[in-house]
């Protein structure tokens, strides 16, 4: 079994970026929750216009001329 034990633990040392550092790796990680939050809203009316299109080419309303 691996692990760590609990004396261990306290001498472990871990390596934590300034708080200009951090602030810029918040900013970051929030823009890409912007980013992502964007392309899911276009994703979703995205697929509402491919359902619409489908029942027109469905029910004949719209045609596909190849």
């Amino acid at each position: 079994v691996y692990g760590i034990s609990k004396n261990n633990f306290s001498r472990v040392q871990l390596l934590v970026p300034s708080k200009k550092e951090q602030k810029k790796i918040a900013a970051l990680l929030c823009y890409c929750d912007e980013e992502l939050n964007v392309l899911k809203n276009e994703l979703l009316k995205l697929n509402a216009q491919k359902g619409g299109m489908m029942q027109q080419l469905l029910t004949g309303e719209l045609r596909v001329h190849l």
